[in-house]
This record gives C-alpha cells, sequence and structure tokens, in this order.
C-alpha cells in the first residue's frame, strides 16, 4: 500500500478469497500491461541488476521468448545450500537449440525457478499459463520453450529459497498450486501425460 500510494505505476490488488498459487500466479499477469512480464515470489531475492541484466539479454536475442540469470539456492536464513545432483543447482539456458534439444534440457534438471525470468507476456499469452496441478510451472516451462529459447545471463543475480526444514512432499505441492484438488496418487505419470 505505500509503495502504490507513492508511485502511481505500482497498483495493489487483494484478493477477496484465497486462490492458490496457480491461480494467483495467472491472476497477477491477466491483470498486467507492458512489454516484458515477470513473476517474483515473497521469499526469493533479486539483485538489483536483475531486470536490467535480464532485459538487456532479452532483447539481443530476438528468439527467446525468456530471459533469466544464473542462480544460487539458500534456506529460510539465507545461506548458500547444494543441491542433490549439481546440474539441479545451474539454471537453464537454451540458447541456439532447436526445439527438441531444448526439451531435453529442461528435462535434465528440476530447474522450476525458471518461471521468475523475465518473459515476452505476447508468448506467455499463447500458453495454458500455470496450470493448477502438480508441477505446472514445469509445464509452463515446456509450453515456453515450444515457443523458443531461454537466455541466461551468466553472474548469479537470483537467489531460490529452499525449504530446507520442510521436506517436498507431493501433497504438499499440490496444496500451494491449488488448495481444492488432492494430491494425486500417480503425480509424476500425470506429469508425463500432461508434457505429452
Amino acid at each position: 500500500r505505500r509503495y502504490a500510494s507513492n508511485d502511481r505505476r505500482i497498483s495493489l490488488s487483494r484478493n477477496s478469497q484465497r486462490l492458490g498459487g496457480a491461480k494467483n500466479f495467472n491472476q497477477t499477469f491477466l491483470q498486467s500491461a507492458g512489454q516484458y512480464f515477470m513473476w517474483a515470489a515473497q521469499d526469493n531475492l533479486f539483485h538489483p541488476t536483475y531486470i536490467q541484466r535480464c532485459l538487456a539479454k532479452l532483447e539481443q536475442s530476438p528468439r527467446a521468448v525468456m530471459a533469466l540469470s544464473e542462480i544460487v539456492l539458500i534456506d529460510e536464513t539465507g545461506n548458500k545450500v547444494q543441491s542433490a545432483r549439481p546440474i539441479d543447482g545451474i539454471n537453464i539456458d537454451t540458447a541456439g537449440m532447436n526445439v527438441v534439444e531444448r526439451l531435453r534440457e529442461v528435462f535434465r534438471r528440476t530447474g522450476w525457478w525458471a518461471i521468475y525470468g523475465l518473459i515476452r507476456p505476447e508468448i506467455l499469452r499463447k500458453t495454458q499459463l500455470y496450470r493448477s496441478e502438480f508441477a505446472g510451472d514445469v509445464l509452463l516451462i515446456v509450453e515456453l520453450l515450444l515457443h523458443g529459447e531461454i537466455v541466461k545471463v551468466a553472474d548469479p543475480l537470483f537467489y531460490y529459497r529452499c525449504r530446507t526444514k520442510q521436506p517436498f512432499t507431493i501433497e504438499h505441492n499440490q496444496k500451494s498450486i491449488d488448495h481444492t484438488k488432492k494430491a494425486s496418487p500417480t503425480a509424476y505419470t500425470d506429469l508425463m501425460h500432461q508434457i505429452i
């Protein structure tokens, strides 16, 4: 409210009821206007030059649908954490790849944090947006990669907060995406079906 009262470019929209992560993400996008779009979660950190550097990268790359930076994984207190597999601690970059190579690259890693990149909204409108199902963010990244490349700023400018004290469960993930749905007992099979 304070920022919105001091800068007319900022608008505050409060939902009358809890929507869940997926619908909230989509509503934010549908209310936006501008040449570029970016989501931001309340617990992640961005270097002050993140948007500027991603914008420069995106403008240099006409085939790119999104630009992002290298990441640093951090815990609840801001300490750096290591991923179980080294590839999972490296953000995706598909510059110069064809569509098959791009899809292979996204499946090599977890990489859901790619949705926090700077996106061309005209491409995002061609997708089904963030689906209210398990790994809806991965499905969205796959859809974006069907339209073009994701390019990366090599410097680590994005700090993604990992919940180390709360182990990952499909039930918790589904509840955060859409609290009205129960987690599927075949979530990973369902994800593969949706990707296909």
